[in-house]
């Protein structure tokens, strides 16, 4: 009867010796957090662009974004790195990378071919009253 025992605990003893499974919970429990991608993201996306248009459907141009705290809404990039990037820049020539939308030059010019190009958008009727003008100061 011991034998019979005996042969019946050694599934049981390998399996509560084999710590492999625990160690890779551990491992993974311990492990470093993958780090966010840089850049401005929609639902775990990266976005690549913005256009804004004004109620009436026209595209707008050269339109600086900020969130809620005043923060630049940026896509940030380097002229290295995206050499047709048409940058909008400060009198002092710092390059602003929260304006939108995002236009390219041709290719070894300064010239951007097709300025109003964006994706096809069904823009839906607005029917909430415009704000009032307000007087400037």
């Amino acid at each position: 009867m011991n034998i019979v025992l005996l042969f019946a605990a050694i599934p049981i003893v390998a399996q509560v010796t084999d710590t492999s499974r625990l160690d890779s919970l551990a491992a993974r429990a311990n492990a470093p957090l993958p780090l966010p991608p840089l850049g401005l993201l929609y639902n775990g996306v990266r976005v690549e662009n913005i256009y804004p248009y004004s109620r009436d459907g026209r595209l707008l141009h050269d339109v600086l974004l900020y969130d809620s705290t005043g923060r630049a809404i940026e896509i940030p990039t380097h002229r290295a790195f995206d050499p047709n990037r048409r940058f909008v820049v400060t009198i002092g020539n710092r390059p602003l990378f929260n304006v939108f939308p995002i236009r390219y030059y041709e290719p070894g010019t300064r010239r951007v071919a097709r300025p109003d190009a964006a994706p096809f958008v069904k823009l839906p009727p607005v029917l909430t009253p415009r704000l009032p003008a307000t007087k400037k100061k």
